[in-house]
């Protein structure tokens, strides 16, 4: 298990790194910005951690991205809409955080994502979004459910697990 923050430095000492996976460990603070400096980067799989903060609009930079999994974080605010712009991203998943507001147009106009996941779930969800995959539910329900077939599912396709 790895604990403690990610140094600035290492984003830019680590420009063709294309996997960053470092989710179920016990990192914190927030997601810096230098991680646009990884431009080699397919995947960043950071979920199960306790990353705090917005995230960074900087992702955009990321040309080759292709999964943007950041879920069960402590995330805040909206969801940038400049991730909309993202040409080769197939999967993003931000459910289990503290993300508010709806799902940017940007994001849902984006035909080459194929795995949508956020807190859309619920009598009162954090998100608002039409265009998800995958909705899930927070405490006390702890749920995602596939939107096309209407099924609750344990795994989400292209994604982490569910809640």
């Amino acid at each position: 298990e790895i604990q403690g923050v990610i140094p600035y430095a290492v984003c830019a000492a680590w420009k063709k790194v294309k996997y960053l996976r470092l989710h179920m460990n016990g990192l914190f603070g927030q997601l810096p910005s230098d991680i646009s400096k990884m431009s080699s980067l397919r995947e960043i799989s950071i979920f199960g951690n306790y990353f705090h903060g917005a995230i960074p609009k900087e992702l955009e930079k990321l040309a080759k991205l292709e999964r943007l999994d950041l879920y069960a974080n402590n995330f805040s605010g909206n969801i940038p809409s400049n991730l909309g712009k993202m040409k080769k991203l197939r999967s993003l998943d931000v459910h289990d955080n503290d993300l508010v507001g709806r799902m940017p147009k940007e994001i849902c106009e984006n035909k080459s994502i194929k795995s949508l996941t956020s807190d859309c779930l619920g009598r009162s969800p954090e998100v608002t979004c039409e265009c998800c995959h995958y909705c899930c539910a927070g405490l006390p329900d702890m749920l995602c459910v596939d939107m096309k077939t209407k099924e609750v599912i344990n795994h989400i396709p292209g994604g982490g697990k569910s809640a």
